[in-house]
Formats: structure tokens, sequence, C-alpha cells
């Protein structure tokens, strides 16, 4: 897990935004010369061989305002993921608030990572550098 606390006091709202660090347009974990992908999948499926993404797992309680999390990593079930795109992509919105948002110590926004490998994947330790940052909304 990821846990990030974010707020504003911007009107406008914040908007949090992530990208994998990998330079291709489709992110992905690295181990030498072998990946694995990132996609929107659910890594539970039998039908899904392998895959790689995030998921929000939970948007805190806020003492002011609230965060909603964006489409496809909004997914109530762990091991659904959404793609991070790479570097040759562009950064994708994960969730936003559309005003005025305190946190605290409980609200803490927790995002979980999900990788699934098929059989031709070597072993070992795989590696991705993401990046989030954070915008107001204008």
């Amino acid at each position: 897990f990821v846990c990030i606390d974010l707020a504003t006091n911007w009107n406008s709202g914040v908007k949090l935004m992530v990208q994998s660090n990998r330079n291709n347009a489709v992110g992905g974990l690295v181990l030498g010369t072998y990946s694995i992908p990132s996609a929107t999948a659910d890594l539970n499926q039998p039908a899904t061989t392998s895959g790689y993404g995030l998921r929000v797992s939970s948007l805190g309680t806020p003492s002011l305002g609230s965060f909603t999390a964006a489409s496809p990593y909004d997914s109530g079930t762990a091991g659904s993921v959404g793609q991070l795109n790479g570097l040759l992509g562009s950064a994708t919105q994960i969730l936003s608030s559309s005003g005025k948002v305190q946190t605290g110590v409980s609200s803490r926004i927790a995002i979980e990572a999900g990788a699934k490998s098929g059989n031709a994947t070597a072993g070992g330790n795989y590696t991705d550098i993401i990046t989030f940052t954070a915008y107001t909304n204008i």
C-alpha cells in the first residue's frame, strides 16, 4: 500500500495524477529484460495471465469535503486494478475533490498496488518508480 495525505483550501478542489517511470506508453514492472506490463484488469480472474496496476482502496474520512476515485481505480475488489501509463503516455487522474478538503491522521488515502505474473515470467524482484502529482482544479 501507498498512503497519501492530501488536502487543499482551493475552492475548486484538487486532483491526484499518477504515472509509471517506464519509458513507454504502458508502464509496468521490470526485471532486466523481463517485464509485467501495466493493465486495467481483474488479477483474480484465471483468464488474466499477467498484469500490474493500482486501485484506490480507501479515500479516508476527511474532516471537511471528500475525495472521489476515478475509474478504473475505484474498484471495491482487491486485485481489480487500473493501468499506469508510462512516460510516453500521459499521467492519469486517480482521484479528485470538487472543493476544499481538510484531512487529518485518520483520513489518509490508501492506494493498493497489484501484480500477477504468467508462467513464462522469470522469478525475482520486479520494480517500477511511480510518481504521484497533485494539482489544483482550475
